[in-house]
């Protein structure tokens, strides 16, 4: 679905995209859902782990070919794919990564990475998980520029090696069944610790996304927060929930 949207928006000046996938029937379906978009010129859904499909990007695009990343693999192994990128040197100048699910089940290692290495510029955006207004999540969205700290690890600190086993945990959990069902203890009381370690560390959330009715449309636009606030806490509804299929739009800018 991510890929057919990515490629609905690239297409038209001949972008392309390639993603990958481990598993051989989930591989199938998405060639078949690019396919029955029409979008089978635009999109390779490349099988087979990131370590061995980054290569073969690599080897058929060449050097500084990618602009944008979008990971949704495991949150504990997002900053060791994005320093691998860094080292095949396959992203452009200026590339911009985006990473899902970094509150919920989380990727502590990344967010410390793309916050404190200087070749980053890095929002972190507050946003509800998509279908379930309830959970509370994170994006990251980062922009690359090379530099001395270009492809290296950052300084280490030790209280992000329990936030990440106990990511991996929930992780493993949403896996046998889903987020919805990890909704409220012990997964929102792990969410606020992971928050504080790292305000305690001086990385906060910059941005939130807000969604308003406007003329029976849902519209949501992202919104800048000032130095030290937090976003909003959730008020218990979802503006979304009475409006039909279709009446929904975002903002840029």
């Amino acid at each position: 679905y991510t890929a057919t949207r990515m490629a609905l928006q690239v297409d038209a000046w001949n972008g392309r995209v390639v993603t990958m996938e481990m598993d051989p029937v989930n591989a199938t379906i998405a060639r078949n859902h690019v396919e029955m978009a029409g979008l089978s010129h635009a999109v390779t859904v490349q099988l087979g782990h990131s370590d061995d499909a980054v290569q073969m990007v690599l080897d058929k695009f060449g050097p500084g070919s990618v602009d944008m990343v979008f990971m949704d693999q495991r949150g504990t192994a997002f900053h060791d794919d994005l320093r691998n990128l860094e080292q095949l040197n396959l992203m452009a100048e200026n590339a911009v990564v985006i990473a899902d699910n970094v509150l919920k089940p989380g990727a502590p290692y990344h967010v410390w990475r793309i916050s404190t290495l200087p070749h980053y510029a890095t929002d972190i955006i507050d946003l509800r998980e998509f279908g379930s207004a309830p959970v509370e999540d994170w994006m990251t969205v980062s922009w690359v520029r090379r530099g001395p700290s270009f492809g290296q690890l950052p300084a280490e600190v030790r209280q992000l090696n329990e936030l990440a086993r106990e990511s991996d945990r929930f992780r493993l959990k949403a896996m046998a069944t889903s987020m919805k069902d990890l909704v409220g203890d012990p997964l929102d009381d792990f969410a606020k610790k992971f928050t504080l370690e790292f305000i305690e560390l001086g990385i906060r959330t910059s941005m939130y996304v807000r969604t308003d009715i406007i003329d029976g449309c849902a519209v949501s636009r992202l919104v800048r927060l000032a130095p030290g606030e937090s976003p909003p806490v959730w008020a218990g509804e979802d503006p979304r929930d009475e409006i039909q299929g279709g009446q929904w739009r975002g903002v840029v800018g």
